[in-house]
């Protein structure tokens, strides 16, 4: 009787799954970017070449994918000699910056992975590891020091170097969250994003002087904020993500010790034949799931990604989650194109 109720619950579980694949597959996340609605945008650049792209020039939140911005600069600072990769950073100096329970858990695990590789000194760490927990781990805490270290004005001046026309200004969007829990959904909506930046700004210096409470309930920041929160996140186009890939893929923008820091933070542990340089940022939140990707291959190819989603349901968030991955790899390595182009040229009537 207990083996049967175990294959019926197997059975019921392959089933919804099957369901989900098909109702969710990567097909479906393009056929949601086709919509009718701007909700979704993407931009595949190979060699040069332009492959595949929609809605490429429409402003999309960035979640943690702007801190490629971040990343840049601190490169760019190393290779000045502005600020030194291996000096020694306190934990203590890291942890007036963490939220808990704001971040998935991404900051402790960074803690426990240079821990557990014997990085930590008399409780520091080097700087050039700070930068790898911002983008190996998304660690908003580290992101944060580093607003403070490298300077708002010179992380922002990366937007002018690339020539992005179009794209936001970063603010402390960590520190943003204790605007949200600190003010009602109707005295967000009053004030609306301008003094909210400000406010985030505030909130990042009282942080940086322990000056505030940091505890942040399920309660304080309801769905509702979170939405908010999602909607007046950094924004940046396809087109400029992938245009920042190119300078980091390339020789156009950045000097070859600039490019070496920046490979040394966004280099993927994984190993393959083909390639020689691969890096890349995902992002999300509750509404919004955005990646951007690049990749040298031996063989001289060059290949830049930016894919772009927002107003998601939370089942779309869900599996598209789960399923984006599939069509990266399909994307990257060139498979399913000519389907991937004819679903992006149908406006969709209906929202997948």
């Amino acid at each position: 009787m207990i083996l049967w109720l175990v294959g019926v619950g197997v059975l019921i579980i392959a089933v919804v799954l099957l369901f989900l694949w098909l109702k969710y597959s990567p097909s479906k996340i393009m056929r949601y970017i086709a919509g009718e609605a701007v909700n979704g945008s993407v931009c595949l650049v190979r060699n040069g070449k332009t492959i595949l792209k929609k809605n490429a020039d429409e402003l999309m939140p960035l979640a943690s994918t702007v801190k490629i911005i971040v990343a840049i600069a601190f490169a760019r600072q190393a290779a000045n000699n502005d600020v030194n990769p291996e000096e020694s950073i306190f934990l203590s100096d890291l942890e007036k910056y963490f939220i808990k329970n704001t971040d998935g858990g991404a900051h402790q695990s960074w803690l426990k992975k240079i821990k557990s590789r014997g990085l930590v000194k008399e409780e520091t760490v080097p700087l050039l590891e700070v930068a790898r927990g911002m983008m190996r781990f998304s660690s908003n805490a580290n992101t944060e020091y580093l607003f403070e270290k490298l300077g708002f004005d010179k992380i922002n001046d990366i937007i002018n170097k690339f020539g992005l026309a179009k794209h936001e200004k970063l603010y402390p969007f960590g520190s943003s969250l204790l605007v949200l829990r600190d003010h009602s959904m109707q005295d967000l909506e009053r004030m609306g994003k301008t003094e909210y930046i400000r406010l985030s700004y505030e909130m990042h210096s009282r942080l940086k002087n322990k000056s505030i409470n940091k505890s942040i309930s399920k309660k304080d920041i309801t769905i509702e904020k979170q939405k908010l929160f999602s909607g007046w996140f950094v924004q940046g186009t396809a087109r400029e993500y992938v245009h920042i890939l190119n300078g980091m893929n390339s020789e156009k923008y950045l000097s070859a010790k600039e490019r070496e820091y920046v490979y040394q933070i966004m280099k993927q542990p994984f190993k393959s034949t083909r390639i020689i340089h691969s890096g890349e940022k995902e992002g999300e939140t509750l509404f919004v799931l955005t990646m951007a990707v690049y990749e040298t291959f031996k063989n001289g190819d060059k290949v830049e990604l930016a894919l772009f989603l927002k107003n998601l349901t939370l089942m779309q968030y869900f599996v598209y989650s789960l399923t984006a991955g599939m069509l990266k790899h399909d994307l990257l390595s060139n498979r399913n194109i000519e389907n991937y182009t004819k679903i992006l040229h149908q406006i969709q009537s209906k929202k997948y």
